[in-house]
């Protein structure tokens, strides 16, 4: 006989102004899954965090490798990274306020001369140090700056890799930047709705909440839905946390599988 109980759920949302560094263990890496022969790009790290000082400048570096069988040339360059809706899709060519570090980041050649874009190659197992330099301008918004530093295979050298049509393909693959800058910071959030049922029969329990970012720099949201019987022993537990960028809002839905 199926057991039929009551669910209490109870749902806790918090509001960090610390930010953990967004510096994945694991590196990144893009496939051209149309080869038979994978050219694969890899990028490590795939997020991070610099500070903008106005008049100021500083180098930083990422590392591109190689772990297909084959060499490739590629680029690298920097695109905007705006949120253009509450599920968090991602825009890389829509600029804002909030992207003006795209035109203040630098690549670093070979030869010490500076320029939007960087153009190396790797061997097959290789690796390539990109480096490049955020020349900060003196006069730059409070709060945060986000850019997106992509390294791209090129598709029209020896190496690209074609498919059974003829056609040259590329793997893209892209590192995430968050500046924030000197001065005045405000870390403000509004939590604008919060769904979450009071009893329910058994079965999944879903809850969604959106969180807006009133402030003018990212902070780290971390949600954590608590389901419990009526005589008040824990079922089962969910957590997530997501970072938010300032001037946007984030949707996010947690769903438990438990029952009584």
């Amino acid at each position: 006989m199926k057991r039929i109980g009551k669910l209490i759920v109870a749902g806790a949302l918090a509001l960090s102004g610390v930010v953990a560094p967004f510096t994945a263990s694991q590196p990144a890496y893009a496939e051209d899954s149309q080869s038979s022969s994978a050219t694969w790009i890899q990028v490590t790290p795939v997020s991070a965090r610099v500070v903008l000082q106005p008049g100021t400048e500083a180098d930083y570096s990422m590392v591109v490798s190689n772990v297909g069988s084959e060499a490739f040339d590629f680029s690298a360059y920097a695109a905007p990274y705006t949120i253009v809706d509450e599920n968090y899709n991602v825009s890389f060519s829509d600029e804002t306020n909030r992207s003006q570090i795209v035109d203040w980041i630098k690549f670093i050649n070979d030869d010490g001369s500076l320029s939007d874009t960087y153009r190396g190659s790797v061997e097959a197992g290789g690796k390539k140090s990109v480096n490049y330099r955020v020349v900060v301008p003196q006069d730059i918004p409070a709060g945060g700056q986000y850019a997106t530093i992509f390294a791209q295979t090129e598709a029209n050298n020896e190496s690209g890799s074609e498919s059974t049509t003829g056609l040259k393909t590329v793997s893209r693959i892209g590192m995430v930047v968050y500046g924030r800058a000197g001065g005045e910071t405000k870390e403000s959030a509004e939590i604008a709705e919060y769904n979450i049922p009071g009893f329910l029969f058994s079965g999944p329990v879903k809850v969604n909440s959106l969180v807006k970012n009133t402030g003018n720099t990212d902070f780290e949201a971390r949600y954590e839905l608590v389901v419990k019987s009526i005589f008040g022993s824990e079922i089962y537990s969910v957590a997530d946390a997501n970072n938010i960028l300032p001037d946007t809002a984030r949707r996010e839905e947690l769903t438990g599988h438990g029952y009584l």
